[in-house]
């Protein structure tokens, strides 16, 4: 799925360069990573991590104003980007 269908009439990466001014370079840089990070088809049929992670975000964003609900939904995934 590419990006583009993703973003339409949404400007995601507007939202996230907000919430990077806000010093949180730290928690972009684990998104990053989320990057290629595959699930299974079956349940995420969308593809890796970051465009699930993506995809929820845009929705809380339509659905909420509360700011740690918002990056509740970006980040929820982020551990399955985590080397151990």
């Amino acid at each position: 799925m590419e990006n583009s269908v993703l973003i339409e009439n949404f400007d995601t990466m507007g939202v996230i360069h907000y919430f990077n001014k806000e010093n949180m370079s730290p928690l972009f840089e684990i998104l990053e990573k989320c990057k290629g990070v595959e699930q299974k088809p079956e349940y995420h049929p969308e593809g890796d991590v970051y465009i699930h992670s993506l995809q929820v975000f845009k929705f809380a964003c339509r659905e909420s104003n509360d700011v740690d609900l918002i990056l509740a939904a970006l980040l929820h995934d982020v551990g399955k980007a985590v080397d151990i």
